[in-house]
Parts: structure tokens; C-alpha cells; sequence
């Protein structure tokens, strides 16, 4: 994808920023040639950007096109590494990503910093967010939905209650439905 973007940002362009360098080069050149010693003090530095913008550009379009290809259909050594070297770039890839970020302590210790039952239990505590959920709940016509108000930890927290069911199998088979409604992690309780 990156290749493609290159070449059409290259096609649309007509080259790119080389050519806007070039032109700066040539106005340059025109007013040196025009006003020879005349010349105000700052241009000099004008033209060194330029062609320090020129060689920027070039060597841009050369290294990102060498990962893609051999530039200029050469085939220079070290380019065109993506396509010879894909298999392997994934592998590295692969294996950084397990090693990094699919650590069990990793994601236990980020799990545990979302704070997610601080943030459930503030969120059912606005009766809107339960009537939202129990709303969903009635949507998927699993049974029988209320919201119930509890006291928990010094706060009025609400429930979204599904009942009654008959038994404890019932509810562990409605748990994955209520799961595949988007709803977080479910807790079934049993109340007598």
C-alpha cells in the first residue's frame, strides 16, 4: 500500500519536491545572472537550501522506493527488501509483537489499570446507562428485564435483572447471549 500511495503521490506530483527545488535553483541562477554582483546578501543561502532540498528529495525517493524495488529497474544491492524479504519481516514482526505486547503480565497489569469495576459500577449508578442496557437486554427478548436499585458502597448502584430463571444452568446458558450484546463482561448472581 505504501508503494502505491508513492507512486501515485509521485505521479500526481509530477516528481515531487525536486522540481520545486529545481525551480528556486533556477530562479536563483536567473537573478545572479541579472544582477551578477548585485546579488542581496541572503539569496546565496536561498539556493544552498535548495539544493539541500533537492538532495533531501532525491535521497527520499530513492530509500523509499529501494524497500519496494530496485530503482530505476537497477538492481542495486540492498533494495527491493520488502518483496525479497516479506516472509521474514513478518515473522520478526510476529514474534515482536508476542514477545511485547501479548505478555500475560502485560495485559493483566494493563487490565487492571482500567479500573473496569470501578468504572461499571459508576456507570450503573446513572439509572440512564441501566435503563440503556435493560433496554438492549428487552431488545434481544431473553425474558423478563428490570432495573433495581442496590446499595453498594455507600452508592445506589442499579441492576439489570433477568428473571426468574429456573435454575443456575439457565442462566450460565444465557450468559453468552447477554455477552453478545455488547454489554462487558456479565455477572450472574442468584437471587432467592
Amino acid at each position: 500500500m505504501v508503494a502505491v500511495l508513492e507512486r501515485e503521490e509521485r505521479e500526481h506530483r509530477g516528481g515531487g519536491r525536486p522540481h520545486e527545488q529545481e525551480a528556486v535553483a533556477v530562479g536563483h541562477e536567473v537573478a545572479q545572472a541579472r544582477d551578477g554582483a548585485d546579488l542581496a546578501g541572503w539569496v546565496p543561502y536561498v539556493r544552498a537550501a535548495s539544493e539541500a532540498g533537492m538532495v533531501g528529495a532525491l535521497a527520499d525517493w530513492f530509500a523509499v522506493t529501494a524497500l519496494f524495488r530496485h530503482p530505476l529497474g537497477l538492481p542495486i544491492p540492498h533494495t527491493a527488501l520488502i518483496k525479497r524479504k516479506k516472509d521474514q519481516i513478518g515473522d520478526q514482526l510476529g514474534g515482536f509483537i508476542e514477545e511485547n505486547f501479548m505478555v500475560p503480565a502485560l495485559i493483566e497489569e494493563r487490565a487492571t489499570a482500567l479500573e473496569l469495576p470501578r468504572r461499571m459500577s459508576t456507570w450503573f449508578a446513572d439509572p440512564a446507562n441501566a435503563e440503556r442496557a435493560a433496554a438492549k437486554v428487552r431488545g434481544a427478548r431473553l425474558g423478563n428485564v428490570q432495573v433495581v436499585s442496590v446499595q453498594a458502597g455507600g452508592k445506589i448502584l442499579r441492576r439489570v435483572r433477568l428473571g426468574p430463571l429456573k435454575d443456575a444452568a439457565e442462566a450460565d446458558a444465557l450468559t453468552p447471549k447477554l455477552r453478545a450484546l455488547g454489554l462487558g463482561e456479565v455477572k450472574v448472581s442468584i437471587d432467592n
